[in-house]
């Protein structure tokens, strides 16, 4: 039977830095090179979030998923979150252009592996990620 881990930044108090790179739940986090910040923990209309650069925030997964369950804000510009299996391929996107906001958002497999989000103006934030483990 599967259980859900999840990585819950609404853990961690306001500024907390964590990148460019850290593991937090069994995913490993990296801020994608080129960035003028690093990612940390960014408290933003009523909720803690992963706040990562424009340049981008990749999360390898600790075993393919059929499905993760994201729970994403938008502070700046738009951006897109990729999910992508293990062989780097895109199997599923989601553009996520609601200014000011946060979204539940689900991305299914087959396979995924790694997620990436890539935009955002460093402001896009990230509150959760969750994954079924078998």
């Amino acid at each position: 039977m599967a259980f859900l881990l999840c990585a819950d930044f609404s853990l961690f108090p306001d500024d907390t830095a964590l990148g460019p790179g850290f593991t937090f739940a069994a995913m490993d986090f990296q801020d994608v090179p080129g960035g003028s910040v690093v990612s940390f923990v960014n408290a933003t209309a009523g909720e803690r979030g992963l706040q990562f650069p424009h340049s981008g925030l990749e999360i390898g997964l600790p075993v393919p998923v059929r499905w993760a369950r994201l729970r994403i804000g938008q502070f700046a510009g738009p951006y897109t979150v990729d999910g992508l299996d293990l062989a780097g391929a895109a199997v599923s996107t989601f553009a996520m252009n609601f200014p000011n906001t946060y979204r539940n958002v689900r991305l299914r497999g087959p396979d995924l592996f790694t997620i990436r989000f890539t935009g955002g103006d460093s402001e896009g934030s990230v509150v959760s990620v969750c994954v079924p483990v078998p």
